[in-house]
């Protein structure tokens, strides 16, 4: 892990498990626990992770249960990504996140209804398995 990833995880205070699932890139990681245990701020980890590792944030996609959910996710992003912003070592590298800033409200942060759209699942409500391609 290079060292401007893990500095970046360390101002979240994960705890160990919330750190390996904020690290998971080999598969799409699901992170299911009680109330107030730390599941929007490991997704916030992960996600802006992704986003320090070269993805563009429409490529980055979180699933909530609720859609207040999905507002308290977004907006917890800002803080922590203002905190990585501030601390960037270089214009380059500050700029990147600049522009991150500028375009959060394009991460896909949302209920599975308002994600995937109705013609992609099966009358049973099972998802199907796609690709998004040029989108």
């Amino acid at each position: 892990m290079d060292a401007q990833l893990n500095h970046m995880l360390n101002l979240f205070g994960l705890t160990s498990g919330q750190r390996l699932a904020a690290l998971e890139r080999a598969r799409n990681t699901i992170v299911t626990a009680g109330a107030g245990s730390g599941k929007s701020c490991t997704l916030v980890a992960r996600c802006l992770g992704l986003l320090s590792e070269g993805l563009q944030p429409r490529q980055v996609v979180a699933v909530t249960f609720t859609e207040k959910a999905a507002r308290e996710m977004r907006s917890r992003t800002r803080t922590p990504l203002h905190q990585v912003l501030h601390q960037a070592g270089y214009p380059a590298e500050q700029q990147r996140w600049v522009g991150f800033d500028a375009q959060m409200d394009s991460v896909r942060i949302g209920t599975i209804h308002k994600i995937v759209p109705l013609d992609m699942c099966h009358p049973g409500g099972i998802v199907y398995n796609y690709d998004m391609i040029g989108k």
